[in-house]
């Protein structure tokens, strides 16, 4: 499990994150989303698929720590109408905004990809 010192507190308090971080793993089926949060976590915290065979269908969140949070995905590419589904539900995650107390300001998630 991740050991976040109080200078990585720090450095997310001077640029202005929230606490928690929140990172969503995104990718198509079978590609190792679930096995990578229980690599982080060291244990099975995550169900994982046999093969292709998806087994996370609805995101899951994981606290890895109070600083930081994982949700875990369903895997695309297992067919237009569960794509379809999955999408929804991703944007529904990525649209959540949340507020800090004593500020006006909103915050999000920020999508970071690769292509």
């Amino acid at each position: 499990m991740f050991d976040f010192s109080s200078s990585f507190l720090e450095l997310a308090r001077e640029r202005g994150l929230l606490i928690p971080l929140d990172l969503a793993l995104v990718g198509a089926t079978g590609v190792g989303k679930s096995t990578t949060i229980n690599c982080l976590f060291g244990s099975y915290a995550a169900t994982v698929g046999n093969g292709v065979n998806p087994e996370t269908k609805v995101i899951s969140s994981y606290n890895v720590s109070k600083y930081f949070r994982i949700h875990d995905t369903a895997g695309l590419g297992d067919g237009r109408y569960e794509d379809n589904i999955y999408a929804k539900d991703l944007s529904l995650l990525l649209s959540k905004k949340v507020k800090i107390s004593g500020s006006d300001t909103w915050f999000g998630f920020i999508g970071v990809g690769s292509g």
